[in-house]
C-alpha cells in the first residue's frame, strides 16, 4: 500500500484531476501555508468524492518483519492497533502442593492455587475438576483439599478463563523411598540385630534423602569420616539386583557386603531394603558415589 501526503485545506477539497488517488492510504494533508494537518480520519481512497471507505482490517498482516496474523474484523484503523499490537492477554493460573512423599505418609493433599486476571474480567476457575466462583479480584488464592486412594503418583489439573482466552495449570505429587549413607560402629550385618533394630536406627539418621529411582540407590556423591567405624548404605531392593557399583576416591571398590531386610520407615510403610556394609571399620575422608 503507497503512501501520499496531498496539498489541500480538507480532504473534500482532494479531487481526481489533482492527484491519482485511487489505492493510496491517505495519512494526512499538506496545507497551502506549508504546514501539515494530520486527518481525523485515515483511510484507503477507492473513490473521490464521497468521504473515505470504510476500514477493513479483515485481512493477513503481510509486511515483511510483521508477524502473518488476522486480527479479524475492525471498523478503524486505531481498532486494528489495538488488536495486532496489543490483543487481549488472558488470565493466570498458578497450582502447587506437596509434590514430594515417602511412601507410607498421609494421603491427604491440599492444592494451593492463585489466579491473576489481566485484560478481562475471570469467569471461570476450576482446579481438579473444583468449581470455583471468581470474586472480581485483580488477584484470587485459596486451597482445594484432596484424598488419594494410594500411593500413586498424581497430577491435578486447573484451568481459567475471561470467557475467550483460557489459562491451565497443574501440580503433581510423587512418591519415593529413601535412601541412607552413614557411618556406624555397630555391624548390621549380624543377625543378632533384627529388621526392627536396624529400621529403628536408619528412621533416626538426618543423613538421608530421597530416591528418585526405585531400582538402584541412586547416583550421587557423599563424603563420609567413618573415623574407624564401618561405612553403610540402605537403599531400597527392587527385585533381585546386584550390588550396586561403588566408586570411593574416583576408584572401583567392591569392598562391601550386602543384607537384605524388611525396612519399616516412619510412617509404617514396610518394603525390601539391601544394606551395603564395609568389609572392615575405618578411618578416613571418603568421596562415595553409589550407582
Amino acid at each position: 500500500m503507497s503512501k501520499l501526503i496531498v496539498k489541500a485545506t480538507n480532504f473534500a477539497d482532494i479531487t481526481p484531476s489533482q492527484y491519482p488517488l485511487s489505492g493510496y492510504f491517505i495519512i494526512g494533508i499538506d496545507t497551502a501555508d506549508g504546514g501539515f494537518k494530520k486527518m481525523d480520519h485515515l483511510g484507503v481512497v477507492t473513490s473521490i468524492g464521497g468521504g473515505d471507505a470504510p476500514f477493513n482490517g479483515n485481512r493477513t498482516v503481510s509486511r515483511p518483519g510483521l508477524p502473518a496474523v488476522n486480527v479479524g474484523p475492525t471498523a478503524s484503523v486505531g481498532e486494528f492497533v489495538d488488536k495486532m499490537f496489543f490483543p487481549a492477554q488472558g488470565p493466570l493460573l498458578y497450582m502447587s502442593c506437596d509434590s514430594v512423599r515417602e511412601f507410607g505418609a498421609t494421603k491427604a493433599v491440599t492444592i494451593s492455587y492463585t489466579v491473576v486476571k489481566r485484560s478481562n474480567p475471570v469467569t471461570s476457575i476450576l482446579v481438579d475438576g473444583n468449581s470455583i466462583g471468581p470474586n472480581g479480584a485483580s488477584t484470587q488464592s485459596g486451597t482445594v483439599s484432596r484424598t488419594l486412594a494410594g500411593f500413586t503418583n498424581t497430577t491435578f489439573l486447573g484451568s481459567v478463563t475471561d470467557g475467550t482466552d483460557p489459562g491451565y495449570a497443574s501440580a503433581t505429587i510423587n512418591w519415593y523411598h529413601k535412601r541412607f549413607a552413614f557411618v556406624t560402629a555397630t555391624d548390621f550385618l549380624d543377625t543378632a540385630q533384627s529388621p526392627a533394630q536396624i529400621s529403628t536406627f536408619l528412621n533416626t539418621l538426618s543423613s538421608s534423602s530421597f530416591v528418585f529411582s526405585n531400582s538402584k540407590s541412586g547416583n550421587g556423591v557423599v563424603t563420609l569420616n567413618p573415623g574407624n567405624q564401618y561405612m553403610c548404605f540402605g537403599y531400597i531392593l527392587a527385585g533381585n539386583e546386584a550390588t550396586p557399583n561403588i566408586v570411593i576416591n574416583t576408584l572401583p571398590n567392591n569392598g562391601f557386603t550386602a543384607r537384605d531386610f524388611t525396612y519399616t520407615n516412619q510412617y509404617g510403610h514396610a518394603t525390601t531394603f539391601r544394606l551395603l556394609r564395609s568389609q572392615n571399620k575405618t578411618t578416613g575422608v571418603f568421596n562415595i558415589t553409589v550407582g
